[in-house]
This record gives C-alpha cells, structure tokens and sequence, in this order.
C-alpha cells in the first residue's frame, strides 16, 4: 500500500487523474469511480484533458461505486445526475458504457446482483477510484461488524446522511458496490481531502483491519493508495503542508 501526501487539493488532483489517464490509455479500461465533493477536482481534470485530446473515453467502461434507493438519473441529486454533470456528459465515454445502479428497480437486490454481473462481464474492475467518509466508510459500506461482500442494498449512517441536501431526506438506503468488489480492482486508489478527514485518515492507517472503520480494509490490497492533500494527513506527519511525498508499506 501507498501513501501519496500532496500539498493541496489541486494538485492531488492533477496526480490522480494523470494516474487515471494512464490507465484510459490501456485498451478495455473498466474504473469504477465515486461520487461526492472530493472527486470533483479530479473529474474536472480528466474533463480538460479529455478537451486537449489527450485523452480518450471510446474504450473504456465505467461503474459509479453506488446510487440513493428510490433514485436514479432522472431524479435531482441522484449519483446518476452527479455522474451525467461532472463526467460522463462531457467527455466521449460511450452511453452504453456508462453504468449507474438504478435506485428506482422494482427489485432493488435483483438489481444488485445484476449490477455485480455487468462489472463480472466487463472483465472487472482495473481502477477503482474512492471517497472517503468521515465515518470510514467507502462507498455505502459503512460501519460495523460485518461489511456485504458484493453489491447490496445498505442502510446509510445517520452520519453520513447529515450532509445530505434537502431533497435526499428522506433516503435511508443505496444500493452499493461491496467490499470484496472493491478488493477484487485490480489497483485501488482513494482520495482524502481537508482537514475534517484528518482523524478518520489517521484510523484508516492504523495497521489494525477494522469493520468498523470500513477503509482499513484498503490495508489488504496489494496496490492500493490513500491519496491525500496536506490538511488530511496532518496527524501522519506533523503539519498541515508537507512536500509530496511517497510512504510504501508492504
């Protein structure tokens, strides 16, 4: 596992999306990317690079990581909306390609388990890319003693749902990539910004896999990377803007 440690956001940013430029450059790509504030910058990079030509979407495949039960594209604040603003209608990624759960399937554990055959039949998953909350959760796998290991249905912490907008309110669930789904990429790499995620990035990294602390997990990945601006890895490294810098662990 990596510890990439950037002096801001912005530049945090230009390094993922070069990280996943590279890997759109491969034939077949298949990612699977987050949604929420954090990864914004990174899709507003890939979105200008997309611009310049220097990159291409036509090949690859994406799956969003989650969306809100009872939501879907259609609806204000769904992932899928999320998705349709800030990536897939801006670059080239083919609309068959371009995966999002449907939150408003008349069977939403039959759509799950639809949703994990799709990402089985695009070979899985090449790079996932991850969201941090402030609870350790990824995805909608959040705290607890046991974690789903394939896409499921997930009751949302009250925590996590203090940030929802109005309109969400009343979501209680999400449909949801597991934790063995997200195991299973072949490179992971989360992105943690801002000083309120300090504490959490600090228990992520404590060399303990804890269910209740869902991020820990990324411990037992081979080629995982916690990607963080300065401000979330305070407490790894004693100030809030250190030089960019690489720890491994084994």
């Amino acid at each position: 596992m990596d510890i990439w440690i950037h002096p801001d956001a912005a530049s945090l940013a230009r390094s993922v999306a070069r990280e996943i430029a590279a890997q759109l450059a491969k034939p077949s790509s298949v990612l699977a990317l987050a949604s929420g504030r954090t990864p914004v910058p990174v899709y507003d990079e890939l979105v200008a690079m997309h611009d310049r030509r220097e990159i291409t979407f036509r090949g690859a495949t994406v799956f969003a990581l989650d969306e809100y039960l009872g939501r879907n594209g259609a609806d204000v604040g769904s992932f899928g909306a999320f998705f349709a603003d800030h990536l897939f209608g801006r670059v080239d990624l083919p609309r068959e390609r371009a995966h999002v759960p449907d939150g408003r399937a008349a069977d939403p554990a039959r759509e799950c388990r639809a949703y994990e055959a799709r990402i089985l039949a695009a070979g899985g998953i090449d790079l996932c890319l991850l969201g941090l909350g402030r609870n350790g959760h990824v995805a909608f796998n959040e705290p607890g003693p046991i974690l789903a290991a394939q896409a499921h249905v997930a009751e949302i912490a009250d925590q996590t749902r203090e940030g929802f907008p109005p309109e969400l309110a009343d979501v209680r669930h999400g449909l949801t990539m597991g934790m063995a789904t997200i195991l299973n990429a072949r490179r992971v790499i989360l992105v943690a910004t801002g000083p309120d995620k300090a504490d959490i990035v600090t228990r992520a990294l404590v060399p303990v896999v804890d269910p209740w602390v869902p991020a820990s997990l990324l411990q037992l990945h081979p080629n995982a990377v916690f990607a963080l601006d300065g401000a979330a890895a305070r407490d790894l490294v004693g100030g809030p803007e250190p030089q960019r810098h690489v720890v491994r662990r084994p």
